[in-house]
């Protein structure tokens, strides 16, 4: 902080300050550096501290002081901590909550519709086509359901994120979106597709 009389000390983490007015107020600046994409500390940046994806990180300031107490010169001491937590973007959040839905769309038809989709393998020669046959009968011959878990998913993203983003990082966003595609009532889905086509 750049002001009269405030000088720092040999420790930089220490600032010398010679003289407050009674009710004077400190501001302290601090620089902080979030986590990557990937939740790993970004490097290169050892004058500032940095952490990981979701970590509260609680930063401590001791404040040293001299006061006059009835004439005479008293020390003293007080603390004061910033507690702070880092999450992931809006936007990161509901795509890859997005893409979690996905991943539960294709665990839930491919459970619910084992039968079909086994009996269609039988028929198919190659890996090739029998993985082709997969994603026809779950993203194309099942669109309709495609497109309904998507929307409902992203209704549900953004009613969750109403206060605050519920995830700390994007892997738990893809866990979140695959669980709640996964725990999606089909009963549900039907209504809302047949409230649609009245």
């Amino acid at each position: 902080m750049a002001s009269p009389g405030v000088v720092a000390c040999e420790d930089e983490s220490v600032i010398c300050i010679d003289r407050l007015d009674a009710g004077s107020a400190l501001t302290i600046a601090f620089r902080l550096w979030p986590p990557d994409f990937w939740g790993n500390p970004r490097r290169g940046k050892k004058e500032a501290p940095y952490y990981t994806w979701g970590e509260a990180k609680s930063f401590v300031f001791n404040i040293f002081y001299s006061s006059q107490k009835s004439g005479q010169q008293a020390r003293t001491s007080q603390t004061v901590s910033v507690n702070l937590r880092y999450t992931t973007s809006i936007g990161f959040y509901l795509l890859l909550g997005l893409v979690g839905f996905v991943l539960g769309h294709v665990v839930k038809t491919g459970t619910k519709d084992r039968n079909e989709i086994t009996a269609g393998l039988g028929g198919e020669p190659s890996f090739q086509r029998k993985f082709s046959f997969v994603l026809r009968y779950i993203f194309v011959w099942r669109l309709s359901a495609f497109f309904t878990i998507l929307a409902v998913g992203f209704g549900a993203l953004l009613v969750l994120a109403r206060d605050s983003i519920p995830i700390t990082s994007w892997h738990q966003a893809i866990a979140l979106g695959t669980g709640l595609a996964i725990l999606t009532d089909e009963q549900l889905l039907a209504k809302i597709k047949s409230s649609a086509g009245q």
